[in-house]
């Protein structure tokens, strides 16, 4: 059972929480976060768990007042989802993602662009950005009717705050001190430098956990290809990264940099005629999809990785039919740009491809999970909060890979008659799973305090 598994693993908490009590507070609040139907608010929660008439203000306590690090929740995933990381690399996506906020005091929220805006209008909404990593697990099963997608597990959420302008007034204009102090802080507060943190923790821990032989590629998109990003590639640390086309490369053999006169371009490779195209197989979709290529090798970019030597991979448009009966349409191609020379090609190109997992992350946790919908205002609070909720979150797709395995199996819900060719389980289907055996089997949450029933959680959403 999932259920059985989740605890099991929510046990692995008990370290990252100084007192028994508040472990056990933990436990109930992650559960009634898995649990809850529509808005996951923690008044909801309260209610869901039946105490609404108790000392309700400790559950805003253990985020705001109690002593614990949202990025330790996240070491029981680690450790339990090495078996499925095959081979010497433990491959990571790493994205941002914007939550949406209503109240102009929660602490670090304010006015970003839109990512979903039209591109010939760029809009405002007042939120929160955290950056998120997520561990890609190679899934794939080539056997009929098995998966043929990857999977991400959540390992770190962290606040990437934005940094806000003093304000100012006729009478107290900002000084000339004041306006370099906010440009140099603005410089060191950069989703880059963000990164850079996280990646440079993660490695540690990593380092410190018999996990030294493990060789980190990071996996980012084309706002992470900079100088700040790959100046944290190390030898245990590599990075690929969507370039641009029009982004100015020289071969490693060509002239010293005061004499580089001439380059290249990712796009003028894709156009080159003399360099010939390879083929591979990707897992991507449906099933498996031929994709072409080319290489070049050994390049460097003076404009954003200094003299570090790279490795160029472009890939071509890949055709596609929205249906049977449509025309063809075509992807846009992909450029790449990775510090790991000696990794197989497909291989990087499939995980570039698998990159895609941490989009569904994204859609999961701010569609289905809630993350960002607790009304919570403090710093800590708004730190640690989301964190908790997309913790929760990893230990559910982790428990189910453990229990059921990553195919979509009898043991879930039928399904409608269109969604019949389904091959994973769906987050919904998780969490409904979820609920039904907490409530057919309440022997497993007693000891924590918890029993869900479809009464509670009618009554919760009314919260």
């Amino acid at each position: 059972m999932i259920v059985a598994e989740l605890v099991t693993l929510m046990e692995a908490w008990r370290g990252v929480f100084a007192q028994d009590r508040t472990f056990r507070l933990a436990v109930q609040v992650a559960l009634a976060t898995l649990c809850q139907l529509g808005r996951n608010t923690v008044s909801q929660r309260i209610t869901l768990l039946g105490k609404h008439h108790g000392d309700w203000n400790r559950f805003y306590r253990l985020f705001s007042k109690r002593v614990w690090e949202a990025a330790r929740l996240f070491d029981v995933v680690l450790q339990r989802a090495q078996p499925w990381c095959r081979g010497q690399y433990l491959v990571v996506a790493a994205d941002d993602t914007l939550v949406h906020k209503t109240g102009k005091q929660v602490h670090n929220a304010g006015y970003l662009r839109d990512p979903l805006s039209p591109k010939f209008r760029y809009n405002l909404v007042l939120g929160l950005r955290y950056l998120q990593l997520s561990l890609l697990l190679p899934l794939y099963d080539t056997t009929a009717g098995a998966v043929s997608r990857a999977c991400a597990l959540p390992i770190r959420f962290r606040l990437a705050a934005v940094v806000r302008k003093p304000k100012a007034t006729k009478k107290h204009p900002l000084t000339d001190a004041q306006l370099a102090a906010y440009e140099q802080l603005k410089k060191e507060n950069t989703l880059a430098k963000y990164l850079v943190d996280v990646v440079t923790e993660l490695r540690t821990w990593l380092d410190t956990h018999d996990l030294q032989r493990k060789m980190l590629l990071l996996v980012v998109d084309n706002g992470y290809c900079n100088q700040t990003v790959f100046g944290a590639v190390s030898r245990t640390v590599h990075l690929l990264a969507r370039a641009k086309g029009n982004s100015r490369l020289y071969l490693e053999d060509s002239a010293t940099p005061p004499e580089r006169t001439a380059g290249f371009t990712p796009e003028e490779v894709r156009k080159d005629r003399d360099r010939p195209w390879q083929e591979t197989a990707v897992q991507f979709g449906p099933g498996a999809v031929t994709i072409k290529y080319k290489v070049v090798e050994r390049v460097v970019w003076p404009g954003g990785a200094g003299e570090r030597v790279l490795r160029l991979i472009v890939i071509a448009a890949t055709p596609y039919k929205r249906r049977k009966s449509a025309r063809v349409s075509y992807r846009q191609p992909g450029y790449l740009l990775t510090s790991d020379l000696k990794a197989p090609v497909a291989f990087l190109i499939q995980c570039y491809f698998d990159r895609w997992q941490i989009e569904v992350n994204h859609r999961d946790e701010k569609t289905v999970i809630g993350v960002g919908e607790a009304q919570v205002h403090t710093q800590t609070a708004v730190e640690r909060e989301p964190g908790f909720a997309v913790a929760a979150y990893s230990l559910l797709k982790l428990a189910t890979l453990q229990a059921l395995g990553p195919t979509r199996t009898a043991d879930y819900a039928e399904l409608p008659a269109w969604y019949a060719g389904a091959r994973q389980p769906s987050c919904e289907d998780l969490l409904q799973k979820v609920r039904r055996e907490a409530w057919e089997h309440p022997e497993i949450l007693l000891p924590y305090g918890v029993r869900i029933t479809p009464e509670a959680l009618v009554m919760a959403t009314r919260a």
